[in-house]
């Protein structure tokens, strides 16, 4: 009880079942869709992605056992990043991933800026790819030339690696 209408609400604990695509880029910048429940829309909502130090096994899009560009309300503190996620349902949220080192993080959100989702997921930062050499580097405007692009660390953009 308040005399001056101070409300405090309490909401269910938000827990984290999924993310995907389970690894991104180290130049951040790609789209993570967190699946779970219990989300609510907040203007504290967050992800937050923490460097995971130490041995660990690491099952990408998974749990763990053991021990962006373009995105400028990042900030940075002691391997954590915190990025605005954006609310799409009481089961999904949406986050860009930042730029970060290769390896696995932790990716927890926030709905109150305080207290995060301990469910620990992981989300793997892997090399962007690289673009070598492309042949033909022209063709005719009607389309129809079989171009090869060769490179490195080309993967599929969704799925296991």
């Amino acid at each position: 009880f308040s005399h001056n209408n101070v409300q405090f609400h309490y909401v269910e604990r938000p827990i984290v079942t999924h993310v995907a695509p389970s690894w991104g880029y180290d130049v951040g910048g790609t789209s993570i869709s967190v699946v779970g429940r219990n989300f609510v829309d907040s203007r504290n909502l967050r992800c937050r992605f923490e460097r995971i130090n130490g041995t660990t096994t690491a099952t990408a899009g998974g749990t763990i056992s053991g021990t962006t560009s373009g995105i400028t309300s990042d900030s940075r503190d002691h391997e954590q990043y915190y990025v605005p996620a954006l609310y799409r349902s009481q089961s999904l949220v949406e986050c860009q991933s930042p730029t970060s080192s290769l390896g696995p993080v932790l990716l927890e959100i926030t709905t109150n800026g305080v207290d995060f989702t301990n469910d620990q997921m992981i989300y793997e930062y892997v090399n962007a790819p690289t673009i070598l050499r492309i042949h033909p580097s022209s063709g005719p405007s009607r389309g129809g030339t079989m171009v090869t692009i060769e490179g490195t660390n080309f993967r599929p953009r969704h799925g296991s690696h």
